[in-house]
């Protein structure tokens, strides 16, 4: 019974170690999670920071096209002004260009990222799963170990205790001296 009760106990020990280790796994993917959450903030950031840029060159653009346009119309140079309009739609269409290009670039980044998270998160279940497969394994050894050395003890007990109270009885005739001859 007090081996039982040890053994109790260390799985109990045991269980709580295993739940204490959840627990940290736990807090620590929500660390990473959190810092996951914080790269989306600063990326999200960051491009309102390029739209703003882009916003204000295009006012610039503007403001500068504004004036371009009056000189022009004071001149009444009609093929200047076409121009400038053509140039300005070009620099805008490749200020687009460039934004998309940059946004499908870090999308592409972010994704990766993410796929190689995934990765590891699963590598490390999948690796958690093994090792607790194998710590199951090895109790489960070791509980049929005890037990079958239980088994024995108890086993070598009553053997012990029979061969006592054989000891104990008055031999009787039949053992003490053969009355049947042994062989033909």
């Amino acid at each position: 019974e007090q081996s039982n009760q040890e053994v109790w106990r260390k799985i109990e020990e045991r269980r709580r170690k295993d739940e204490e280790e959840t627990r940290r796994e736990a807090e620590r993917q929500q660390k990473r999670d959190e810092a996951f959450v914080q790269r989306e903030i600063a990326l999200e950031h960051m491009l309102e920071q390029q739209r703003q840029w882009t916003s204000d060159m295009q006012n610039r653009f503007e403001n500068k096209m504004m004036q371009t346009m009056q000189t022009m119309t004071e001149q009444s140079n009609q093929e200047v002004r076409r121009n400038i309009e053509e140039a300005g739609e070009r620099l805008i269409k490749k200020e687009e260009e460039k934004k998309r290009n940059q946004k499908e670039s870090e999308e592409r980044k972010q994704k990766e990222v993410e796929e190689r998270l995934q990765e590891r998160i699963e590598e490390e279940v999948e690796k958690r799963l093994n090792e607790e497969k194998e710590k199951q394994i090895e109790e489960e050894r070791k509980r049929r170990k005890e037990r079958e050395e239980q088994a024995c003890s108890l086993l070598c007990n009553f053997l012990d205790d029979d061969l006592l109270s054989c000891s104990r009885e008055p031999e009787s005739d039949a053992y003490a001296s053969p009355a049947i001859p042994f062989g033909p």
